[in-house]
């Protein structure tokens, strides 16, 4: 891995010209701060990497805590040491450590995994609970395992979401190139309900009711986003930036960075998620309002593309909407209709007063005058010749 390329003071200032701040939940600004450190420490280390000199399995497990001395997140039994150690130095690259969201308070709770990955894991499996945020950095892959809190952990075990450190230069980087990517994270984190991002949108409920989202769904969408695209791009300069404002309905991430004429770059996309409880008239509206807004975002300057994404939730997929692509081609907007698959609901618990659960009550039989003699006529007459007085 070549070291990162060195940026201009002024150029940093330009791209942070007009750019809100990075938001989100705590847990994901801390999985961005991991991705920041993973990159910085990839740097500082390129001679080792390219050398073949660090382990393909070698771990470090990072766990969330608002408060890392108090709430260290392991039971006190396993924790080998508490050392405090700063990120800033890009030491710490084995072991089980505990942070802060910005990890200026890191502090490294078992040195290091004597069996690699595989000791990770099972700690993981262990230690650790559904409603913990944590990440395993596989600095010998290349690649970030989150785990954000709720996932059940034999679940995430299974199957993670794969953060992958690909540090693609920033003047690479083409609209074309996006409209790849954003077709990769769609394919894993999106397309079922069993995807990495997904299977946080989703409430699925018991039959007869069917399931429904979470709230803020596009949130779900736009943050994992981020995430991806932090990843893939080098520079943490080449600025993958969102900007949200709830009260409008809007959640869109924007990709600023340089290109290779020093030329600065916007690209925008713009996310809009159909409602599977909506009516087809709602959620054909909600899409073309994604295309206007994505327009409008072509008359900022340094903008060269704009993407609408749809991602389409709808139970029913049997309209193809198509007054979309006219509408986006008008617009000189790059469409993406992405589906995604609904869950079914979960199959109703039977209860006590079910009438499969009834067990049929057997009625006792009445014999009654009506009723023909069930008698063997042998038998019966055996039984005269017994009781009838002998001849003499």
């Amino acid at each position: 891995m070549n070291q990162l390329s060195t940026i201009k003071r002024q150029d940093i200032i330009g791209l942070d010209a007009g750019l809100s701040l990075v938001s989100g939940s705590p847990q994901e600004r801390f999985f961005q701060t991991l991705v920041d450190y993973f990159v910085s420490w990839s740097a500082v280390n390129a001679t080792l990497i390219s050398a073949g000199r660090i382990e393909p399995d070698r771990a470090l497990l990072m766990i969330y805590s608002e408060s890392p001395k108090l709430e260290p997140g392991i039971p006190a039994a396993v924790i080998v040491t508490e050392e405090v150690v700063y990120a800033a130095l890009n030491t710490l690259s084995n072991g089980v450590a505990v942070a802060g969201e910005s990890l200026s308070e890191v502090i490294q709770l078992v040195p290091h995994f004597k069996a690699g990955a595989t000791e990770a894991m099972n700690f993981v499996k262990k230690h650790l609970r559904a409603d913990q945020s944590f990440a395993l950095l596989m600095l010998g892959q290349s690649r970030i395992l989150v785990h954000e809190s709720g996932v059940p952990i034999e679940d995430w075990v299974h199957k993670q979401r794969v953060i992958n450190i690909k540090q693609i230069p920033n003047a690479d980087i083409t609209p074309e190139m996006i409209g790849q990517q954003l077709d990769e994270f769609h394919n894993d984190a999106l397309s079922t309900h069993r995807g990495s991002i997904a299977r946080l949108m989703w409430e699925i409920r018991e039959e007869p009711k069917l399931s429904v989202f979470k709230d803020k769904p596009e949130l779900h969408v736009q943050s994992g986003l981020l995430l991806f695209f932090r990843g893939i791009y080098r520079e943490k300069v080449a600025v993958v930036d969102e900007e949200v404002s709830l009260n409008e309905g809007r959640v869109d991430v924007r990709i600023v960075r340089f290109d290779k004429t020093g030329r600065r770059l916007i690209t925008m996309i713009e996310l809009k998620v159909l409602d599977p409880s909506g009516s087809d008239p709602a959620n054909l509206a909600w899409a073309h309002k994604g295309i206007q807004q994505a327009h409008d975002y072509k008359k900022s300057n340094y903008t060269d593309a704009a993407f609408a994404c749809i991602y389409d939730a709808r139970r029913s997929k049997g309209d193809q909407m198509p007054t979309l692509q006219p509408d986006a081609v008008e617009k000189d907007v790059l469409l993406k209709v992405l589906p995604m698959e609904v869950p079914a609901p979960r199959p109703r618990k039977k209860s006590s007063g079910d009438a499969a659960d009834v067990k049929p009550v057997k009625v006792p039989r009445v014999a009654t005058s009506a009723k023909k003699s069930t008698i063997n006529p042998a038998a019966k007459k055996r039984a005269v010749a017994k009781t009838s007085p002998k001849k003499t």
